[in-house]
């Protein structure tokens, strides 16, 4: 058998040149072990290394240990460039298989593929060998997008600390820009955040456990052989440039601020369970009495489900760099209550200087987040800093919720809305931190992006948690003026029915709040006031004809039930109670306002009306089989009011 052309061509019976054009077009699986032992050789290895990688790649997983024999012995500098080459160019075939655009994808460098196609080798084949050679190209099955980019960061890993000049960081910021969008752009794999995490402890020498083991796409990561060979590029006196160290440091904590943002942001509920239901969790800690018997928690669902086991893993994980690369948590803090952020979580362009390079604003929500949650709701020490409902939490959640515009509010990402709503609830448990603002002003506009949230929020735990939070801050304010002024005015003004009927519902506990103190104070508050109850009955008991005007349908209706429930019920209320029937005097009410003819009697003939119509449609269904119930509990909540009207002779 004649000898193998790999090794008769070898330099330097060739030149370095037409010895790649050789290998390009005779490289098999079959020839991978024998490239291997050829790899070996440093000198070779330094000269051709670079150009080696985007012919491998395609080779995988035969070929990760040729990859490895480059990373570790090739020239560095030319093989980190080549490795970030590839990546930037898995990303943009990511991008097209997204419908996006190069240009929106990368508008910073406009590559040449023709030679460099990733996924595409050209084989030919070997003389002599030719049965071998035609079963290599049939059986090879190209490797997917995701293990070619974990195989990249892998050798990124072994590449850049063998890089010995003045600023590596040059290097290492060019690199770290292809890695984000690129992996922003692959599908939510748990071995290609493995594979992320392992290069940031990799580059920033921490020593910590790898994620726990689970079957990825791709095998251990490189490393092993023992041999490294020197950069032969090094600088003489390759001292590291005036704080490099501080820069280096800098760049992977913005590069791990991006992937954290992006990690969070991809993650989909799971059974009502968002993000990392840290919100859910801390209010299971605080309140356990409200846990719904047989049903399963969210702290429940944390320690028996997989998938949601492997998201605190992974945060873990994220924290605990986090922590090696020296955040700091008064810095996370000013990045996401400044007046304008960016809410994009892409790629932050760097700066020269170490302290102008700018965290992923995203990013830093989320890690001072798991930082203040490891302390709540796993009692992990941390250091944290303090935080107060105004103005630092109210400047968060402007920044973060209805940012740009409210009608928007809702549409947020759910691990976003989950961590804002986390971070109110864990400052309002430590009252000191609980405070109100100079100004009624500043006191609105979190109420209103949080109220409005807990009505559009698409996930049910969600609007509810903001709910309880927009209540226990309305609540929390000590002016029942203030008070009483936002639920007035979301009462006349909000376009939001669901939210008329919260308001009903914040009224009542102030009015049942103030009669409890009215028995330990002589101090009267606004809330039992005659005059307040009779401020607010246009918008609290509206006439129905005027809302929908003839022909109400069911749907227009229904817009309104949970408001009018409210309304009846607090009516109902006022007039079951001695004591407030009299500080209220609700008989005079009654009689002025003309509850009866205004309110009652013609929300009683409209669901009438309605619901004879659905009584009438002989192939009701589902929806109908509700309205009707709906009809029904209308119905007999009116005839409560009635009723107790004509005990007052009313």
């Amino acid at each position: 058998m004649a000898e193998n052309i790999l090794l008769e061509a070898l330099p330097p019976k060739t030149d370095y040149v037409t010895y790649l054009t050789i290998l390009e077009y005779n490289l098999t699986v079959h020839q991978l072990p024998i490239l291997h032992e050829i790899l070996q050789d440093v000198s070779l290895t330094a000269n051709i290394g670079w150009d080696l990688v985007h012919l491998l790649l395609p080779l995988l997983p035969a070929s990760r240990q040729c990859l490895q024999d480059v990373a570790r012995l090739g020239n560095p500098r030319e093989v980190v460039l080549k490795v970030t080459e590839l990546i930037e160019q898995l990303g943009i075939e990511a991008a097209r298989e997204r419908d996006i655009s190069d240009e929106e994808f990368d508008d910073r460098n406009e590559l040449d593929t023709d030679d460099t196609q990733v996924g595409d080798s050209k084989i030919e084949q070997i003389p002599g060998d030719a049965s071998q050679s035609d079963l290599d190209k049939t059986n090879v099955v190209p490797p997917s997008r995701e293990s070619q980019f974990i195989t990249l960061l892998e050798m990124l890993a072994v590449l850049h600390p063998r890089i010995k000049t003045k600023r590596p960081s040059r290097f290492l910021e060019t690199a770290l820009q292809a890695v984000l969008p690129t992996h922003i752009l692959m599908k939510s794999d748990y071995a290609v955040t493995e594979a992320v995490l392992r290069l940031v402890k990799a580059l920033s020498g921490t020593t910590r456990p790898v994620l726990p083991s689970r079957k990825s796409t791709a095998s251990a990561p490189l490393g092993g052989h023992s041999l490294i060979a020197p950069d032969p590029e090094e600088d003489d006196d390759a001292v590291l440039a005036v704080n490099e160290a501080a820069f280096h440091n800098r760049l992977l904590l913005v590069f791990l601020t991006g992937i954290f943002a992006h990690y969070m942001s991809s993650l989909t509920s799971t059974s009502d369970i968002p993000g990392l239901a840290w919100c859910g969790r801390l209010q299971e800690k605080l309140h356990p009495q409200k846990i719904i018997p047989n049903r399963k928690s969210c702290t429940t669902s944390f320690t028996e489900v997989e998938r949601l086991q492997e998201r605190d893993a992974a945060v873990g994980q994220m924290l605990a760099l986090a922590r090696d690369l020296k955040v700091d948590p008064r810095e996370l803090l000013s990045v996401i209550a400044r007046p304008k952020v960016d809410l994009s979580g892409g790629v932050e362009r760097l700066s020269v200087e170490a302290d102008q390079v700018p965290l992923n604003t995203l990013g830093s929500l989320f890690i001072l987040t798991a930082m203040i949650a490891a302390s709540s709701i796993l009692d992990v020490p941390t250091s944290s800093p303090t935080l107060q409902i105004f103005p630092d939490y109210a400047a968060i959640v402007s920044n973060f919720i209805g940012e740009n515009s409210m009608s928007e509010i809702g549409t947020e990402n759910e691990a976003v809305v989950d961590a804002l709503l986390f971070l109110g609830f864990s400052t309002l448990s430590h009252k000191s931190r609980i405070n109100s603002p100079e100004d009624a002003e500043s006191f609105t506009p979190v109420l209103q992006r949080l109220s409005i949230l807990s009505a559009e929020c698409p996930l049910p735990s969600l609007r509810y948690h903001a709910h309880v939070l927009t209540t226990s801050i309305l609540h929390s304010h000590p002016l029942d003026t203030v008070r009483l002024a936002f639920i007035h005015d979301t009462l006349e003004h909000c376009p939001y029915e669901n939210l008329k009927g919260s308001a009903v519902g914040w009224l009542k506990d102030d009015i049942l709040a103030a009669e409890s103190e009215l028995k330990r104070s002589p101090s009267k508050s606004v809330f039992l006031l005659p005059s307040t109850i009779a401020k607010l009955a246009p918008a609290l008991f509206p006439n129905p004809r005027k809302l929908f005007g003839a022909g109400a349908e069911h749907e227009q209706l229904f817009a309104y039930f949970s408001f009018f429930l409210a309304a009846l019920n607090l009516y109902y209320l006022l007039l079951s109670s001695e004591s407030l029937y009299s500080a209220l005097d609700i008989k005079t009410l009654t009689q002025q306002y003309d509850f009866r003819g205004i309110f009652l009697l013609p929300l009683r003939e409209i669901g009438r009306d309605i619901d004879r119509g659905m009584g009438k449609q002989s192939d009701a269904g589902e929806n109908e089989g509700k309205g009707i119930a709906e009809m029904e509990l209308l119905e007999c909540t009116i005839q409560m009011v009635d009723e107790a009207l004509q005990k007052k002779g009313l």
